[in-house]
């Protein structure tokens, strides 16, 4: 499998599809990076062969004109430097074998793990579906988005361990280029790109408030198991007197003279 020639950094402006109300809300997306939206597509089909979105927004009208401008068995990351700066978003592509793999992320998201991300994302998706992918039409392999949103959710993960993976795809990021997408997209492709997290901030809470609540329980679970080891303990330790006591009784004493 062909290795990418050049990896690139892209500039594009992203604005909010909504103004959170929650007091706060600004200041938990700014510290919240992940991975937001992935897709998968050929060349052949003007459909993505599979998409999953974590987020709401129009961000797929972008990717799917983005896609449309990557060059072969490439690597390039974009974003819009506009009145936005820093960027609050990325868009990071591998092109390889007339397969494009696309995902969206938040910009302070480590840009290796996005290609972490994509490089596995090739790898599954060569294995399950190997060469007849390239000619697949649209939608396809919609059922390959629960594997698209394990491994999202697995790189979302702070506590996960890329470090082998990371080793692993370094050689695969060879050069860093930094362009604006002004200059690849046409006047009218151009969009202005929205994003809402609201989706995304629930998801978290939840997964949040489950995490805490099996804290807890494990918490819990400990200190019964502990209080049932000390019980059994003690009542082992009163068996035990016990049956001295009536050895020493039925042998005469402790001598046991009669025993």
């Amino acid at each position: 499998m062909g290795t990418p020639n050049n990896v690139g950094v892209q500039h594009f402006h992203i604005v909010r599809g909504k103004e959170l109300n929650a007091r706060g809300a600004k200041a938990v997306l700014e510290k919240m990076a992940a991975l937001l939206y992935a897709v998968i597509a050929n060349e052949t089909s003007p459909t993505p062969l599979v998409e999953v979105s974590l987020v709401s927004g129009n961000f797929n009208l972008v990717c799917l004109q983005l896609i449309k401008t990557l060059r072969p068995n490439s690597s390039m990351s974009y974003n819009y430097e506009n009145q936005c700066f820093p960027p609050r978003y990325m868009f990071h592509t591998l092109n390889e074998d007339s397969l494009s793999y696309v995902c969206l992320s938040d910009s302070a998201f480590p840009a290796q793990s996005a290609y972490d991300f994509l490089f596995d994302l090739r790898d599954k998706f060569t294995s399950k579906y190997g060469a007849q992918s390239k000619t697949a039409i649209g939608l396809s392999a919609k059922d390959f988005a629960q594997i698209v949103k394990e491994r999202m959710a697995y790189f979302n993960n702070p506590s996960s361990d890329h470090l082998q993976m990371t080793r692993r795809n370094i050689e695969e990021a060879h050069k860093v280029m930094i362009e604006n997408l002004d200059k690849v997209l046409s006047r009218g492709q151009k969009i202005e790109l929205l994003v809402d997290k609201t989706a995304l901030m629930s998801d978290e809470a939840v997964t949040m408030r489950r995490t805490v609540r099996t804290k807890q329980a494990t918490k819990v679970k400990q200190h019964y198991w502990w209080k049932n080891l000390k019980m059994s303990l003690l009542m082992i330790a009163v068996l035990l007197a016990i049956g001295l006591v009536v050895v020493l009784v039925l042998c005469g004493g402790v001598r046991f003279p009669d025993c």
